[in-house]
């Protein structure tokens, strides 16, 4: 989006800058977020007394196909993610 204001001529270059430093700030994050995860997953294996078995492992694929650091929402009877919020009553 800055990129796009600064190549229109309406946002200074810092912007965007500023904003590619969130970003890469925001994916540092996301990172350090799924390797505690891989990280406790494996602690909590260890602790209950199991092995590790690498072929019961997902594949690359699998990993990255549904992992999100957002929350995610329940999908509802139509198989969407969300209802449509109810129109109002007509006068």
């Amino acid at each position: 989006m800055y990129l796009n204001q600064f190549q229109a001529g309406t946002t200074a270059f810092t912007a965007v800058v500023t904003a590619e430093i969130i970003l890469l700030g925001d994916e540092e994050t996301e990172l350090t977020i799924r390797q505690d995860l891989f990280l406790a997953s494996v602690s909590l294996i260890e602790a209950l007394g199991g092995g590790w078995d690498t072929r019961l492992l997902p594949a690359k694929n699998e990993l990255v196909k549904d992992f999100s650091v957002l929350p995610q929402l329940p999908p509802n009877r139509s198989g969407g993610l969300f209802e449509q919020p109810a129109s109002p009553p007509s006068p």
